[in-house]
């Protein structure tokens, strides 16, 4: 999907969770986060775990967004800023977690004024039975729900 997108001028900006291993910046008040706060090397900043797939890295015209803290792109961090200096008005929203990421993303996109574009067979739940109630409960009210091929046709 990324190579077509690139190729029909839409600019691919990955957002990424990091962490220091001492975990300064990054607060552990909610489950989920005191949780993986024990996983040991848990998205370590300059780890494997902590950088893009290889499916997904080595294009130089990519942006990268990281941020330190909480379970969301938008808050704090210099997405917002990034995407509208590129003249960005949709966000396409892929990845994980539909449950608490993908979810974060597209109230925090809808409430600074994007539309977001989701294409369900290119984001996953935990667990994975749970992407469809989701997908029809609660993204569908914040999202189009599309699929990447359609995407791909809207695209050219």
């Amino acid at each position: 999907m990324w190579p077509r997108a690139r190729a029909h001028g839409v600019h691919v900006v990955h957002a990424l969770a990091v962490f220091r291993r001492d975990r300064l910046g990054s607060s552990v008040n909610a489950p989920l986060l005191e949780a993986a706060s024990h996983i040991e090397g848990q998205l370590l900043e300059g780890s494997p775990a902590a950088e893009l797939v290889p499916e997904l890295a080595g294009d130089d015209r990519d942006i990268t967004s990281v941020r330190r803290h909480g379970v969301s792109p938008f808050s704090g961090t210099d997405l917002d800023p990034i995407l509208r200096s590129i003249g960005v008005r949709t966000v396409v929203a892929c990845g994980a977690s539909l449950n608490v990421g993908l979810l974060g993303l597209a109230i925090e996109a809808v409430n600074l004024g994007y539309s977001v574009v989701l294409p369900r067979d290119a984001c996953v739940a935990v667990p994975a039975d749970a992407a469809s109630a989701i997908l029809r409960s609660t993204m569908s009210q914040l999202a189009t729900l599309t699929t990447v091929e359609e995407l791909l046709a809207a695209w050219g």
